[in-house]
Parts: C-alpha cells; structure tokens; sequence
C-alpha cells in the first residue's frame, strides 16, 4: 500500500512524523512510475497513459543536499 511504502521511506531517511504527506506523494509518484505485473511485459502505468516512457534522470536519494540556485 501506499501508507506501507510511505512509512518505509521515512523511517529510512529518519525524518519526523510530521513529514508523512511528501512521503505519500512520493510513493504515489514512483508506483506510477515502476513496472507492474498487471500490465504486459514491464510497462509502467506512466507509459501505458502517456505511451512513452517516464524520465527518472530527476530523481534524487531522499536526504541528498540540494542547493538553491538564484
């Protein structure tokens, strides 16, 4: 389930309770985004809507330093 991914994430990255949402979204986002044995031959639910396949170049590991360009 979403919550059981969501919680997995955050106990890993050791981040408080209060966080829970970003890492419901983010669990969201990447189950849309991973193969699944309902669909044929390893297409993800992304790449059966949109019939291309999603870019992860973006993703980054939960807790990595980001900086803000201004």
């Amino acid at each position: 389930t979403y919550m059981g991914k969501c919680r997995a994430m955050r106990l890993a990255a050791d981040v408080p309770e209060n966080r829970w949402d970003e890492f419901y979204l983010t669990a969201c986002y990447l189950t849309n985004r991973t193969p699944t044995s309902t669909l044929p031959s390893g297409v993800t639910p992304y790449e059966a809507w949109f019939g291309e396949p999603p870019c992860l170049r973006h993703l980054r590991e939960i807790g990595c330093r980001a900086f803000v360009l201004i």
